[in-house]
């Protein structure tokens, strides 16, 4: 209930900044019933409300999930000084990402507990190609370190554990995270340019998140259709060639497929046949 609440309202937050002069609230009148007096009592709130926003109004227009008064108060904080968009390689990358998860915490989920700190690792980690495994066994690591498997089965906490982290990865990171991160590159964005600040930043970081990597020939391969796990050991093979297309990659794997087929594990070739033969191969 509450986050349908949450969901109505920026909805109704957004329709008053598109179609300021228009009737969406005689829909809304239409569909629940309710009297003139509260449909004009909510015109009056939302107008308020939006004529106390700063930040710009096409800006807050491209991040329509997000409520546009959560969105004014990152832009009011993050115009007194911001993080640029880090590069997967910078060496304080996790500390740079943790900086802007706990800003993306605080206004846009207003959450104030310090979990963006453990998004902020994932995600450091799930963009560098960490495998699945490797995540899986470090949160069972610590979470056993911090007594959480404490009165369960193994087979039950590990199980537990796969699930938290299949939540964590899917919806938290790919979704969560990646919109509002986006969210925070339009405002920063939007600042840069007023204050003419030429730090480099990246663009594709968002994507990056979403896609759980930064590297060319894997983004190139998992837009073909592979799985992560099998874009990543296709690419790690493909060594310091540089492709340019999805196409592309297809057309290396055609020519390689004896390399191929001598280094990656046998039960990866149902995924490799399905997408090549979507691709019109022999």
């Amino acid at each position: 209930m509450k986050e349908s609440v949450k969901t109505l309202a920026t909805s109704l937050l957004m329709k008053q900044l598109r179609y300021p002069d228009s009737h969406f609230l005689e829909s809304l009148k239409r569909r629940t019933g309710i009297s003139d007096n509260l449909i004009d009592a909510i015109r009056e709130l939302l107008v308020r409300n939006t004529s106390q926003l700063f930040l710009d109004k096409a800006i807050i227009l491209k991040n329509r999930s997000i409520d546009p008064r959560f969105q004014n108060d990152l832009y009011l904080e993050l115009k007194l000084g911001f993080e640029p968009l880090p590069f997967p390689l910078d060496p304080l990358f996790y500390q740079r990402i943790c900086w802007i998860f706990q800003k993306i915490s605080k206004h846009l989920f207003r959450i104030s507990d310090n979990r963006y700190k453990y998004y902020a690792y994932l995600a450091s980690r799930w963009i560098l190609e960490d495998s699945y495994k490797s995540l899986i066994e470090g949160k069972i690591s610590h979470n056993r370190e911090t007594g959480r498997d404490l009165g369960t089965s193994e087979k039950s906490f590990v199980n537990r554990m796969i699930d938290e982290l299949d939540e964590d990865i899917e919806t938290t990171l790919k979704y969560d995270y990646t919109r509002t991160l986006k969210c925070y590159q339009d405002i920063t964005e939007g600042i840069r340019r007023m204050m003419g600040d030429n730090r480099p930043f990246c663009r594709e970081l968002p994507i990056f998140l979403e896609e759980g990597t930064f590297k060319r020939n894997t983004l190139f391969l998992l837009e073909a259709g592979f799985s992560r796990n099998v874009a990543k050991a296709i690419a790690d093979l493909m060594g310091e060639t540089k492709l340019g297309s999805s196409t592309q990659t297809v057309e290396w794997i055609k020519l390689n497929m004896n390399k191929i087929k001598g280094e990656l594990p046998e039960f990866y070739f149902v995924e490799l046949e399905d997408v090549l033969n979507r691709y019109g191969a022999n």
